[in-house]
């Protein structure tokens, strides 16, 4: 949002609040959507490589996970995709990373099955989506009429490529303490396959 602005004083605002407020509000809901699936999809491998998460514990029955996870993907996009406070790019991003969410863990699809599918699925959401969503709807909420600043799109690429890479370091390295449950489970991680 703050890359959006056309001059510090146009983050005093309260259009800028709004904008930021229903970004933040339907991503969080989202990301517990999609880590919550990544949860129960892989509750047997999870009670191998981390316990004592709430569902692989049973501290927290599937079925109320299931609610939760459910009802959060449902109110991101009830949100996201209300006109009067979202916006086209917000709709696409929370979209676009339900569906790229929902193809890394659940199956059929599961594509975290294979390390580069997985990884492209990390980086287009943490890189891409993410950072230009935002600034696309900030643009066209917090400072509408072309008000956001010309340079700032120019330097939004090496935003984007400078998440992108954070979001790749996330893909190499978040398997690395699970090769337990995948290699009993067989899932073909980047660790377990390079060792």
């Amino acid at each position: 949002h703050l890359l959006a602005a056309p001059s510090a004083k146009a983050v005093a605002t309260p259009a800028f609040a709004a904008s930021i407020a229903n970004a933040v509000g339907p991503a969080l809901l989202m990301n517990v959507f999609i880590t919550g699936l990544n949860q129960l999809c892989d509750v047997a491998i999870d009670r191998v490589n981390k316990p004592d998460l709430v569902v692989a514990s049973g501290e927290l029955r599937f079925a109320h996970g299931a609610i939760i996870v459910a009802a959060s993907g449902a109110a991101a996009l009830r949100w996201g995709l209300d006109a009067a406070v979202g916006s086209p790019a917000l709709a696409r991003v929370l979209v676009g990373s339900a569906v790229l969410g929902a193809a890394y863990s659940a199956p059929p699809v599961r594509l975290k099955r294979w390390p580069v599918l997985a990884a492209a699925c990390i980086v287009a959401v943490r890189g891409v989506f993410v950072n230009w969503g935002f600034y696309a709807h900030a643009a066209a909420r917090a400072f509408p009429g072309g008000a956001a600043r010309s340079a700032a799109a120019a330097r939004l690429p090496l935003v984007v490529a400078f998440y992108g890479l954070f979001g790749v370091a996330i893909a190499l390295m978040k398997d690395v303490p699970d090769t337990a449950g995948d290699e009993a489970f067989g899932v073909a991680t980047l660790p377990r396959r390079v060792g």
